[in-house]
C-alpha cells in the first residue's frame, strides 16, 4: 500500500488525538530537565564542595569561571547541535544531548572537585543546554496541532524548572558525591525515553523521506485520524520554505529572515540581560549574603517549586493571553523587582539597619522568578521556533543561541568583578534597567503568534517588512 494509501484509509471525519503530541514533546523536553540540572548545579554544590574534606577550598575568581563556562560551552553547543538538527535530524539532535550531559557529570563526580576538571565539566555540560533551547521548541513547534503548539512549547521552561527544583533537593542531602551522581541518573533516562518517538514530519518532507513523513505524521495525530489534507498542506509550506539551502549571505539578504533573526535575537539577549543567569547559580549564595531569616537550603527549594507552579499556569495560559501580553507583563515586573533588590541592598551596604526589611530579598526575588518564568523564560524560545522560516531554523536558531549565551557567559562571568567595583546594588539596578529596555523591545517589535499556523506568521512577517 502507497503512503497515499495509508492515509486515506482512515476515516474522514475522525478527529485526531492529542496524546500522541504529548508525549513525543514531554519525551523532547525532558533532556530540559537535564539542563535545568547543570545550570543550578552550583548553586548547592559550590558551598558542599567547600565543606568536602581533602579539597582546597576554590577561590571567588576560580567559582566565577566554574558558573560561567556552562554558559561558554553552550555557545559552542548551539551551532554543533543546529548542525546535528539540520544534518541529521530533529530526533538525533535530541539524542545526542544526553551522552553530553552524562559525560559532564561523570568528570564531576570521578575528579573530587579539581578547578581544572570542573572547568572541563561545565564546558562539556553547556553543549546540551545550548543544544536544547534551540532542538526541543523547534521539534514541539513542528509536531504540534497549532492550537496546542504554545502549551506544549511551554513544557520546556517547566522542565528547566523541574530540573532546578530536582538539583535543589537533591542537595538538601549535604553530600556532593549523591547529588551529582543524583543529577547524572537523569540524562541516561531521557535518552532512553527518547529513542521511542517519531522523526519531526516537516524535517522528513525536507530531505524528502515522504513515506516516512506520513507515517510520522499518522503517529503524532492518532491511528484513526485522516491526515491528508494536513499533510498536503504541511508538503506545500514546507517545500516553498525550503527551497534553498541557507547561508550566512542569505539570512542577510532575506528581509524576512533578517527581521525574525532580529526579534529572536533580541529576545534572547534581554532574556540574559535580565539576570536570570546570576540568580540561578548564586541562588544559595544570595540568599546567604543577604542574611534571610530563613534556612537558604529551604529558600532555594521554595523558589524551586515556585518556578514549577509558574511554568505550569504559563503553559496552560499562553495560548489564551498571547505571547506578547506575558512578556509585556514579564518585563515590568522583572524591572521592579531587581530595583527593590538593589535598593535593599543599597541600604544594606551603607551602614542603613535593615532588619525589619529582612523579607524584600525574598519577596523581591520571588517575584523575579515568577515574572521570569511567565514570560522570558520559556517564550524567547517558543516564539524564535515559531517565527523562523523552515530553511533558516538549523543556522539561524544556532545563531541566535550562541549570541544569547554569550551574553549569559559575559554577565556570569563579570558579576563578581561588578560586585567588587560598584557594589551588588547596582547591578541589580543595571538588570532592573535592562527589563525596563525588554519591555520597550517586545512592545514595538516582536509580533503576537497565538493560535496561528507557521505559514501564516511567515506571511504576516513579509508583509510587515
Amino acid at each position: 500500500m502507497t503512503q497515499e494509501g495509508v492515509v486515506k484509509d482512515k476515516l474522514p471525519n475522525a478527529r485526531g488525538s492529542k496524546i500522541p503530541q504529548y508525549a513525543a514533546s514531554l519525551a523532547a523536553t525532558l533532556s530540559a530537565f537535564t539542563g535545568g540540572i547543570l545550570m543550578v548545579w552550583t548553586s548547592p554544590a559550590m558551598p558542599l564542595l567547600h565543606k568536602m574534606a581533602g579539597t582546597t577550598p576554590l577561590t571567588t575568581e576560580q567559582e566565577s569561571w566554574v558558573s560561567s563556562l556552562l554558559a561558554l560551552g553552550a555557545c559552542v553547543g548551539a551551532p554543533l547541535i543546529g548542525y546535528v538538527m539540520s544534518r541529521f535530524g530533529r530526533k538525533w539532535a535530541i539524542l545526542t544531548l544526553g551522552p553530553t550531559a552524562v559525560t559532564s557529570l561523570v568528570i564531576i563526580l570521578v575528579t573530587s572537585g579539581s578547578p581544572w576538571w570542573l572547568y572541563v565539566s561545565r564546558l562539556l555540560g553547556g553543549v546540551p543546554i545550548g543544544g536544547v533551547v534551540i532542538v526541543a521548541p523547534i521539534y514541539v513547534a513542528e509536531i504540534a496541532e497549532y492550537s496546542i503548539r504554545g502549551e506544549l512549547s511551554g513544557l520546556m521552561e517547566i522542565m528547566f524548572c523541574a530540573g532546578g527544583l530536582y538539583t535543589y533537593i537533591i542537595g538538601a542531602c549535604e553530600n556532593y558525591y549523591i547529588l551529582t551522581g543524583a543529577c547524572l541518573i537523569v540524562p541516561a533516562v531521557c535518552f532512553i525515553i527518547f529513542l521511542w518517538m517519531p522523526e519531526s514530519p516537516h524535517y522528513l518532507i525536507a530531505t524528502h523521506q515522504r513515506t516516512k513523513a506520513v507515517s510520522s505524521l499518522q503517529w503524532l495525530r492518532g491511528k484513526d485520524c485522516d491526515v491528508s489534507e494536513e499533510f498536503n498542506n504541511l508538503e506545500k509550506f514546507v517545500e516553498e520554505t525550503t527551497l534553498d539551502k541557507v547561508s550566512m549571505r542569505d539570512l542577510l539578504s532575506s528581509a524576512v529572515t533578517r527581521k525574525a533573526i532580529f526579534i529572536s535575537s533580541g529576545l534572547g539577549a534581554f532574556q540574559q540581560l535580565s539576570g536570570i543567569s546570576v540568580v540561578q547559580f548564586y541562588t544559595e549564595a544570595i540568599f546567604v549574603s543577604v542574611g534571610v531569616a530563613i534556612s537558604s537550603r529551604v529558600c532555594t527549594i521554595i523558589f524551586g517549586i515556585v518556578m514549577v507552579v509558574t511554568a505550569l499556569v504559563c503553559a496552560k495560559i499562553v495560548d489564551k493571553v498571547g505571547r506578547k501580553i506575558l512578556l509585556l507583563i514579564s518585563g515590568v515586573f522583572m524591572s521592579l523587582a531587581c530595583f527593590n533588590l538593589g535598593l535593599y541592598l543599597y541600604f544594606q551596604e551603607t551602614g542603613h539597619d535593615v532588619g525589619p526589611a529582612s523579607w524584600v530579598p525574598i519577596i523581591s526575588i520571588l517575584v523575579f522568578i515568577i515574572a521570569y518564568v511567565l514570560g522570558f523564560g520559556p517564550l524567547p524560545w517558543t516564539v524564535m521556533a515559531e517565527i523562523l522560516p523552515s530553511n533558516a531554523k538549523g543556522f539561524g536558531s544556532s545563531m541566535i543561541s550562541a549570541f544569547c549565551w554569550g551574553s549569559s557567559f559575559v554577565i556570569t562571568k563579570l558579576f563578581q568583578n561588578m560586585i567588587d567595583l560598584m557594589g551588588r546594588y547596582f547591578a541589580f539596578w543595571l538588570f532592573s534597567f535592562c527589563a525596563i529596555l525588554a519591555t520597550f523591545f517586545v512592545y514595538f517589535y516582536v509580533p503576537e503568534t497565538k493560535n496561528r499556523p507557521l505559514k501564516q506568521i511567515q506571511d504576516e512577517l513579509m508583509s510587515n517588512k
